[in-house]
């Protein structure tokens, strides 16, 4: 496994969900613009599902199940993108369409997370994406893919990310 890693437990990702969901939902009842509304609506119901797919996670393998999420090397990043990229060739060869985002989002899950209930903990990234990509439920994938860019985003740490800085911005620009 290596060295740089974080490790969630499931029941610990359930709660989180739990809570940014009581979030969302105090926002969108606090606001009066009917777009901004809508958009919260949605992503609620995208989190509720991802919530619902981490509860069946946890009925499956365990709330106290873990899942281990990798920070790439260079090397890594370089594996990766040669997958993707040969995976797509692939697709278009075989179905003859070009793959999109929801491929990257996969093959970026199964090579970011090393251990998994669906993991026996010592497959190499080709064999983590296509045992993430045959087990994982894909709202469990949707909810990883922003852990594993978490774990895979370089910067200052002493500097604010541009998420950050987005949520501070509409702190501040939400009435009083």
């Amino acid at each position: 496994m290596p060295a740089d890693t974080t490790t969630y437990r499931v029941d610990e990702l359930i709660d989180e969900l739990d809570e940014q969901l009581d979030a969302i939902a105090d926002e969108a009842a606090s606001t009066d613009d009917p777009e901004q509304r809508q958009a919260l609506d949605q992503q609620g119901m995208n989190l509720e599902q991802q919530l619902t797919a981490f509860e069946e996670l946890a009925e499956e393998h365990g709330e106290r199940s873990e899942l281990t999420i990798a920070e790439f090397t260079a090397d890594e990043r370089m594996r990766f993108g040669d997958l993707l990229e040969a995976a797509r060739e692939q697709a278009e060869q075989r179905a003859g369409f070009e793959a999109g985002s929801s491929m990257r989002e996969v093959y970026w899950v199964g090579a970011g997370v090393v251990d998994a209930p669906w993991l026996a903990g010592d497959e190499n990234m080709q064999e983590r994406i296509a045992k993430t990509r045959a087990a994982a439920d894909w709202d469990v994938i949707q909810h990883l893919r922003s852990k594993v860019t978490e774990a895979n985003t370089k910067g200052n740490p002493e500097r604010k990310s541009y998420a950050e800085r987005r949520a501070a911005r509409a702190q501040q620009n939400e009435p009083s």
